[in-house]
């Protein structure tokens, strides 16, 4: 879990968001703006947030350890400088969206940073909502 949330927040680190105006509720039946609203509360650095929108290793939204091992692995960020950065990166890296795969109730996105560099996602929708579930370069 704490490597899952570690590679999202590499990602982020140098791609975070700036998509104001992201609502939770908005986000759940479109994978993508889900994503959109999870790297927001990261960069945020809300964990409540991240964690709500974190599977943990039984394929369910993470509670209890794991919610605690999610909470505790989400503020990458060490000062607003760094935050503003992952945000202007992010904005630069989604400028064009992603390249959506569904298949049922799981989702692929890929981001293309540049020619050499994609950005995967994968998502899981539960009871109409999505989730993220780990993330690569």
């Amino acid at each position: 879990m704490k490597n899952v949330l570690r590679t999202a927040a590499l990602a982020a680190t140098g791609t975070a968001l700036v998509l104001a105006g992201t609502a939770c509720g908005y986000a759940q039946s479109d994978p993508e703006k889900a994503v959109q609203a999870m790297i927001q509360a990261l960069v945020d650095g809300d964990g409540e947030k991240v964690c709500d929108w974190t599977l943990g290793s039984d394929g369910k939204p993470v509670e209890g350890q794991e919610r605690t091992t999610c909470l505790e692995s989400v503020d990458v960020f060490p000062d607003e400088k760094s935050r503003d950065a992952a945000r202007e990166e992010y904005k630069k890296m989604t400028a064009n969206g992603a390249d959506v795969e569904t298949d049922d109730d799981r989702a692929t996105l890929t981001y293309t940073v540049n020619d050499d560099t994609k950005w995967v996602v994968e998502m899981k929708q539960l009871e109409g909502r999505w989730y993220f579930v780990e993330s690569h370069s």
